[in-house]
């Protein structure tokens, strides 16, 4: 069986949440998953999943932010040290509890990152347990995350563990994921791991998905020239200053258009918003239409 670990809400609209349930729906056509998250204590409505007789999931309690939005971050240490403590005990909890009820299997575990201290953790709750730890997911670099959100630098202490947080995970997993190429030579000139080790596989990838061949119809009917311009963006449609910042980018190419030859602008993307901003590209930007597929959208100039 696989043991999923991550410490956010499942199932969740977000683009992280959309790629978290492709991973957990591509694990249970292989193997019995147990998915290990938190609680969203604020809207029941969003943990309604429909688990099958290959997954279940087990939800913990915690109080600290889980949204990686500017106004949540503190730089504090002791609020760090406080928001891990709570949120790696929860997990303990849930994660010895799997592990003993399943003592007669062969258990592996897979681990998305953020915060460090969770893959840190499960790492020697597995050990002591007889568990494989085989694979961690890094959907953010965490040193980066930290250095920008929390407004530190590299000499600061909390980057610093985070570093060394970085490096011990990368070495002591059997497999790490990132979503992006850039994302995998950073962390092999950092850490020192083998090309071998990692993987990426950007967010717009649905390489399990049984409608696969059906939907790659779609994209491949999709058609650009040698000639075309192509401007991309590659993101989650969920939050207000992303979705706000593409439309305030897409009205100031409006001209631009007009001048550049074969200019086309590729949206890849999905989640909550991206109703409103369909809705803004007809209303305001006229020219444009959109081609969909279940999880992302191509939104053409």
């Amino acid at each position: 069986m696989i043991v999923y670990l991550f410490n956010h809400y499942f199932p969740d609209n977000s683009g992280f949440g959309r790629r978290c349930e492709r991973e957990i729906l591509a694990l249970s056509e292989v193997d019995d998953v147990t998915v290990i998250c938190r609680k969203n204590e604020h809207d029941l409505e969003h943990e309604k999943f429909q688990e099958s007789s290959k997954t279940s999931i087990l939800r913990y309690s915690a109080n600290s932010e889980v949204v990686h939005r500017p106004e949540n971050y503190k730089s504090n240490g002791f609020y760090e040290i406080k928001r891990n403590l709570e949120i790696n005990l929860a997990q303990i909890k849930l994660l010895r509890k799997v592990f003993s009820e399943n003592k007669n299997k062969t258990v592996n575990l897979y681990v998305v990152n953020s915060p460090l201290t969770v893959p840190f953790v499960a790492f020697f709750v597995a050990k002591f347990s007889g568990v494989q730890t085989k694979a961690v997911a890094f959907h953010d670099l965490e040193p980066e995350l930290a250095m920008h959100m929390k407004k530190l630098d590299e000499s600061n202490w909390l980057v610093k563990l985070t570093f060394w947080l970085e490096k011990f995970v990368c070495h002591n997993y059997q497999k790490i994921i990132v979503t992006s190429q850039g994302q995998a030579d950073e962390l092999i000139k950092r850490t020192g791991i083998s090309q071998e080790k990692i993987m990426a596989i950007p967010n717009s990838t649905d390489i399990f998905s049984n409608k696969a061949e059906a939907q790659k119809g779609k994209v491949d009917s999709i058609k650009f020239k040698d000639s075309d311009f192509l401007v991309m963006y590659m993101s989650t449609l969920s939050f207000g200053y992303t979705v706000e910042g593409l439309m305030s980018f897409l009205s100031s190419i409006k001209k631009s258009h007009r001048k550049i030859d074969h200019l086309k602008f590729v949206i890849i993307g999905a989640g909550d918003a991206l109703p409103l901003l369909e809705e803004f590209i007809q209303k305001k930007n006229s020219g444009m239409c959109a081609h969909t597929r279940d999880y992302a959208q191509f939104l053409l100039i």
